[in-house]
């Protein structure tokens, strides 16, 4: 089975919703903090009133809670497998990608595009993905299609309200598909912050795939 994967990092804007919070934004909070920041955490997010919680932290720990809960930057990456007998036999065969001469990948390919958002504390806040399948002739892309996508969340506070917008279709010699993901940082009825996350995967004829942030097959 092929593995190709590869991962790059781009920096995530936020919302105006959410500039109360970033005028306390700082550095990542060190070792030595991190039991006052879960306590922080728990003190408004456990409230009744998480928003009057939060305008009553002191500077120090609205700037350790923003570091844990605020999106700092997003990880993109993606993974490409053989879907078939033919693509199997292509990687046996050795081909790679923009090889000269006439042998070129062929078959069908599993191509899967990820997301993933982090605080500047360096945890995880949530992942996204798509995936796609597409076949080619070794020179030209002959079909695609979208398979599926989703998301989940991973630090407290976080909700995934699910996939909002997707397409799929071939461009530039390219089976492309794409999805927006909504994600919600709030609790007690209070949304501090609403991205819409796109993410995109796009096969090549030789059976590699490449990942962005386009919410189009444009």
């Amino acid at each position: 089975m092929q593995f190709i994967a590869h991962s790059r990092i781009t920096r995530l804007a936020v919302g105006a919703v959410a500039a109360g919070l970033l005028a306390g934004f700082g550095a990542p909070a060190s070792a030595a903090t991190q039991d006052n920041t879960s306590s922080t955490a728990a003190s408004v997010l456990g409230a009744t009133d998480p928003q009057a919680a939060y305008a009553q932290l002191s500077e120090t720990e609205r700037t350790q809670f923003n570091a844990r809960y605020l999106p700092a930057r997003t990880v993109v990456s993606e993974m490409v497998t053989p879907a078939d007998a033919v693509a199997r036999e292509s990687v046996k065969a050795g081909t790679t990608p923009n090889s000269i001469g006439s042998v070129q990948a062929a078959g069908c390919w599993y191509g899967k595009a990820t997301g993933s958002s982090r605080a500047a504390a360096g945890n995880t806040l949530y992942t996204f993905w798509v995936e796609n399948t597409w076949c080619s002739n070794g020179s030209s892309v002959t079909s695609n299609s979208y398979r599926t996508a989703d998301g989940e969340t991973s630090t407290p506070g976080w909700r995934y309200e699910g996939v909002k917008s997707k397409g799929a279709g071939i461009v530039g010699n390219q089976g492309r598909a794409w999805a927006k993901h909504l994600f919600i940082l709030g609790v007690g009825g209070w949304d501090i912050q609403s991205p819409n996350e796109c993410i995109r995967v796009k096969g090549s004829a030789s059976g590699t795939a490449y990942a962005d942030r386009v919410c189009s097959i444009m």
